[in-house]
């Protein structure tokens, strides 16, 4: 998917709520088909004995939206995977979409989309842009985000970014990080992904997610 193209939808996405609604009928349409080649073999597939039933749905998504698996990250890739956290926070995101920013022995630093609505991953997004490195008329496999932790801070606008900073340890991992092409972060940001539970394994209403992280970037700006 071209650069401009990819902004054009996310500006659209923005302003144009039908537009909207039409992107996300047409991603999961493509997300159901890319899954039932997965289960026809058609396409690389792993087995997770660890993942538990009631978190198929949101696995299958993530395979959905994948063409490989791996066991390490790459620094300005865009990446899913299964995660149980050790933390001390209220909750936490069992399905990430990060973009890994830094990596430490026995972890990274990753920018997680999920604790943002739709909207503002899409502004997130536009802050980013300018960070893609690549065919600039062209994403291809090849691209990535050169952007550093300590670059966040120079973003121009709200600073969108705060509550979707986390450290992840790969001990907590129970998948393989499931690499999203460049040219389905579209379809990644727009897909319902997200798991939120809390370190006593209840599950949290992404809403309530979303308005404490709206809370948490605006008074970071006062």
């Amino acid at each position: 998917m071209k650069l401009d193209l990819l902004k054009k939808y996310m500006q659209q996405s923005i302003d144009d709520e039908e537009f909207r609604e039409g992107l996300l009928e047409e991603s999961l349409k493509w997300i159901n088909e890319r899954i039932k080649q997965i289960s026809e073999g058609k396409i690389y597939e792993t087995s997770e004995s660890e993942v538990k039933y009631s978190e198929t749905e949101a696995m299958n998504v993530v395979k959905g939206i994948s063409v490989e698996s791996t066991t390490s990250v790459m620094q300005g890739k865009i990446y899913q995977y299964l995660y149980y956290a050790k933390t001390k926070v209220n909750y936490y995101d069992r399905f990430p979409l990060t973009l890994v920013l830094e990596k430490f022995k026995g972890g990274f630093i990753g920018l997680n989309f999920h604790y943002l609505n739709l909207d503002y991953r899409f502004v997130l997004m536009d802050q980013l842009w300018s960070y893609v490195k690549g065919d600039p008329d062209n994403l291809s496999e090849s691209a990535y985000f050169n952007l550093r932790y300590r670059t966040l801070k120079s973003l121009r606008g709200q600073k969108l970014y705060i509550p979707c900073v986390k450290k992840y340890l790969y001990s907590q991992l129970k998948s393989p990080f499931y690499e999203i092409p460049s040219n389905k972060w579209l379809y990644a940001l727009m897909l319902p992904s997200e798991r939120f539970f809390t370190k006593d394994n209840t599950k949290i209403v992404k809403k309530l997610v979303h308005y404490e992280s709206k809370l948490k970037f605006i008074n970071s700006n006062k």
